[in-house]
């Protein structure tokens, strides 16, 4: 199978450890990584990585033009991960829209159609542009979900609180704070079909750096949770956990779902791969897993 050819813009952590997946991908290549300074630790890595490997990279165009090298390398490729800022997203919109190619956004804005895979990649990639909303969003909508499936209008709130590692937040997680606050929130709301909600990130500077981990709330009103209904939320929580393992392999339920009077509790924890970024860093890592595989079923449909 001929493999997509796709772009990678933002040079930082997320578009660094992105570009190491890429390249062990069996549908996607990437041909153009592309940043704002050539000092950036991407840049630098990967302009080392050519000098010892000229073979495997001598297709990747490294550039410090930022969006201009898109422009001028458009036709080598025909997919977009931008991995910059919600802010440098919004100022580059038009530009996308124009080079008319398709586009994975992972900076949490409101733009493109809201992608969790293990949940909508069918309908979602007909879209031009998929947002990956937050690693968040990747964590608890999966939740979220299900608990809607079960307990349907009877979810009258759903609150979901993410811990993560402080050394795992660059400066752009910081900048645009209130924005995956926002993203979260809105992904909750369409996929659990619930009106109150509420997302909460914790940056945690403990030593040694703790893993990424999620928890997510829901209070059922009406009737008293029966055990059969707490059993099938467990069977069919169990068994999008597993599907979403498929693309993040260290994802897993940590604390199995318990109820406390009329409030339903499920804790998930996250560990990266440590491609580039350190196993804490499950933040980072399943957003880029949840991209890589919106990316890859993009390929074997076209």
């Amino acid at each position: 199978m001929k493999k997509i050819r796709v772009a990678i813009f933002g040079t930082g952590n997320i578009g660094t450890d992105l570009l190491v997946k890429i390249f062990r991908s069996k549908y996607l290549e990437c041909n153009l990584f592309s940043g704002r300074s050539f000092l950036s630790l991407g840049l630098k890595k990967f302009r080392a990585e050519k000098l010892k490997n000229k073979r495997k990279y001598r297709n990747l165009i490294l550039s410090d033009k930022g969006v201009n090298a898109l422009v001028k390398n458009s036709n080598n490729f025909d997919l977009i991960f931008d991995c910059t800022s919600a802010k440098l997203h919004k100022k580059n919109f038009k530009l996308f829209r124009k080079l008319k190619k398709k586009i994975i956004n992972l900076t949490p804005t409101d733009d493109g159609y809201m992608c969790i895979p293990v949940l909508n990649l069918e309908e979602c990639n007909k879209s031009i542009e998929l947002n990956m909303v937050s690693c968040g969003a990747q964590s608890s909508v999966p939740v979220a979900f299900t608990m809607s499936k079960i307990f349907k209008k009877r979810v009258q709130y759903i609150e979901t609180t993410s811990t993560i590692s402080s050394k795992s937040a660059g400066p752009a997680t910081r900048l645009n704070l209130d924005e995956y606050i926002y993203s979260t929130q809105r992904a909750i709301n369409y996929f659990a079909r619930v009106n109150k909600c509420k997302a909460i990130l914790n940056l945690n500077p403990a030593f040694p750096h703790i893993n990424m981990e999620t928890t997510t709330y829901a209070k059922i009103k009406g009737k008293k949770v029966s055990k059969s209904e707490l059993n099938r939320f467990k069977k069919l929580l169990k068994s999008i956990i597993s599907k979403l393992r498929k693309y993040v392999r260290g994802h897993k339920i940590i604390v199995e779902p318990t109820l406390i009077d009329d409030v339903l509790v499920v804790k998930t924890k996250t560990i990266g791969a440590g491609d580039y970024l350190p196993s804490y860093a499950g933040n980072l890592d399943i957003i880029n897993c949840a991209a890589v595989a919106a990316g890859e079923y993009y390929a074997k449909k076209k």
